[in-house]
């Protein structure tokens, strides 16, 4: 982010400058006050556990460039740092976001979709730096708050920007799209997180393809046709549309004999144009050739062949913990424990059961976001590890029970085990785990099973 004035955005964010001299400057953006320093604008948000307006004293002392407020109630006398009196403060920050981004210029690019995201947005924008500057949202900074943030760190001068959108409620995207004004789109699926906010899946579709509100004539909306509800008629608008289905028949571009080799890969062959094009990527998860296949014909759009996508695609980093194999020599641990919903894990399960290991264990914690029938998915993914034939099923957390529900139809409930609590399952994990084991560990972000990983890998 550029050196910015106060003045300069008392008038971007339709503001009152209260404190503080307006001529002072601002190259940053902070919500988490823990995070502010030197340069930063400091956002304080009232959430449902914290209020971080009580720590703007904390603030102040860590010497942040300034503040913007909606509520002077909790302004210090005399305070010694320039803050703007805004409305809203989340508006301010999509307001200030907006002008950032304009006048970064470049062209951009939006990935949403309810699983997967990340890891598409990694690979569309490691295809097109094959080929163009281009820089991205980095880890998952990817919400109503989160872009904002993103924004200001991204550098001038670029040809492309990639844009992850997640939300948890209709119009977020919508804010998100209005900052980034993207050219292109992709939408990896239509799943059931966030169910409890939007109501349904046709609530959520709604909600993802707000990511075309600014869209016109020219611009491209690139979807995975293979996603029940990503039709040709749900997703048509005033832009191009291009489908790609995960079986042929259903239209000219989609993929075949998809081979999935554990953590070593997958394989497909891809037929576009009318032609055949073989893939074979480094990166596990059979769920990855429909999401690798949307970004390899984002590239093409660009003037990226699909040799250069392919190589882009090998020699990448995925962020987080997604699908990611590390072992300690005794044991192998395939740490997805990143995020969860129903489609990933059954996609995680089918990983675990592809690869080599002398028993394949899945320690499964819950999911979170599902709404009302949040068991019943428990229930489902608990069914389908069972169908697989894991060899130890080792289930975490309240609705995890559900996990247990269902493989018992299957498993024997030697194969089973229940943990109410992470704690409870740390202390037994020693005993459950032998040498040679290849064991997957998944659940939702707010359940943080990177702990159980990094316990494993010291075993």
């Amino acid at each position: 982010m550029r050196a910015i004035s106060f003045n300069e955005i008392e008038k971007v964010v339709n503001g009152k400058l209260v404190a503080g001299d307006g001529n002072a400057m601002a190259t940053g953006m902070k919500l988490d006050s823990r995070q502010v320093g030197e340069g930063d604008i400091f956002f304080p948000l009232i959430g449902a556990k914290v209020n971080a307006y009580k720590f703007i004293p904390n603030v102040i002392e860590q010497n942040a460039a300034g503040m913007i407020i909606d509520d002077i109630s909790y302004l210090p006398e005399n305070c010694p740092i320039p803050t703007i009196l805004v409305d809203n403060v989340t508006k301010a920050m999509d307001q200030l976001a907006k002008y950032l981004m304009d006048e970064l210029g470049g062209r951009r690019l939006m990935v949403t979709g309810s699983v997967g995201k990340t890891s598409t947005r990694d690979m569309l924008t490691a295809i097109v730096a094959s080929k163009y500057k281009v820089e991205s949202n980095k880890g998952n900074l990817n919400s109503i708050w989160g872009v904002p943030l993103s924004v200001a760190k991204l550098q001038a001068g670029m040809d492309f920007y990639v844009i992850e959108a997640g939300m948890e409620w209709a119009g977020e995207i919508h804010t998100i799209a209005d900052i980034v004004r993207p050219e292109m789109a992709l939408i990896t699926n239509i799943g059931i997180s966030h169910m409890e906010h939007l109501g349904s899946r046709e609530g959520i579709l709604k909600a993802k393809l707000e990511c075309t509100d600014y869209f016109n004539e020219d611009s491209c909306l690139i979807v995975n046709g293979s996603s029940d509800l990503l039709t040709e008629e749900n997703c048509k608008g005033n832009y191009r549309l291009k489908l790609i289905y995960g079986e042929a028949g259903k239209g000219e571009t989609y993929i075949k004999d998809v081979e999935d080799y554990g953590t070593k890969g997958i394989k497909y062959t891809l037929c576009v144009d009318g032609k055949e094009e073989d893939v074979r990527l480094n990166l596990p998860g059979a769920h990855n050739a429909e999401n690798s296949a949307l970004c390899i014909l984002a590239g093409l759009e660009l003037g990226i062949s699909v040799p250069d996508a392919v190589k882009a695609i090998n020699e990448m980093t995925i962020t987080g913990q997604r699908l990611a194999e590390k072992t300690n020599g005794k044991i192998r641990v395939i740490d997805d424990s990143y995020n969860a919903a129903p489609a990933s894990m059954k996609s995680a399960i089918n990983t675990l059961m592809s690869s080599e290991g002398k028993r394949k264990v899945a320690i499964l914690a819950d999911m979170y976001e599902l709404g009302e029938d949040s068991y019943k998915y428990h229930v489902e993914v608990g069914e389908y590890a069972a169908s697989k034939r894991v060899d130890l099923l080792i289930a975490v957390g309240e609705d995890a029970q559900g996990y247990v529900h269902g493989a018992s139809k299957l498993l024997s409930f030697d194969k089973i085990k229940y943990f109410e609590t992470k704690a409870e399952l740390a202390e037994a994990l020693d005993d459950l785990i032998q040498d040679g084991d290849l064991v997957l560990v998944k659940g939702s972000r707010g359940v943080e099973m990177e702990t159980i990983v990094a316990q494993l890998l010291e075993k």
